[in-house]
């Protein structure tokens, strides 16, 4: 019996011992560009319920005009749909934002869209960090 146990131990510790997954994983490098593009983004989600002025986002989200800038997007409609609601009165900063709310909702919608019009990635994280600097945090996010 005792041979039994110590024989039942030893194939335990054995198969315990034994890796059940493969360390073999292929990795590859990062294009830089996209490397700098993911720390751009990163920083501007890092603190999103504080905006800091000496920062180089702020800089830049101050000095953005989406009207001026109409053209680096690929549907004007958005644009100008962003713009009237924008015009008219976005939810404020520092307020509580909530989906469920009609008004906050199609405010949400007509800024996702015009991030996703956006032609390429500098009209996107000028448009990003125009609504950072601008816009409520809970819309940002």
């Amino acid at each position: 019996m005792k041979t039994v146990l110590v024989l039942a131990a030893l194939i335990g510790l054995v198969a315990a011992g034994y890796p059940l997954f493969n360390n073999n994983v292929k990795t590859k490098t990062l294009d830089p560009n996209l490397v700098n593009i993911q720390k751009k983004v990163l920083l501007l989600l890092e603190n999103w319920k504080q905006v800091d002025p000496d920062d180089e986002y702020y800089k830049i989200g101050k000095e953005y005009n989406i009207e001026a800038n109409i053209e680096s997007y690929t549907n004007r409609e958005v644009v100008t749909e962003f713009l009237s609601l924008y015009k008219t009165g976005f939810t404020a900063k520092n307020q509580i934002f909530s989906i469920y709310y009609e008004n906050q909702a199609l405010e949400v919608r007509a800024l996702y869209r015009l991030f996703y019009y956006a032609k390429d990635f500098e009209t996107f994280y000028k448009t990003a960090v125009f609504a950072r600097v601008w816009l409520n945090e809970g819309q940002f996010v």
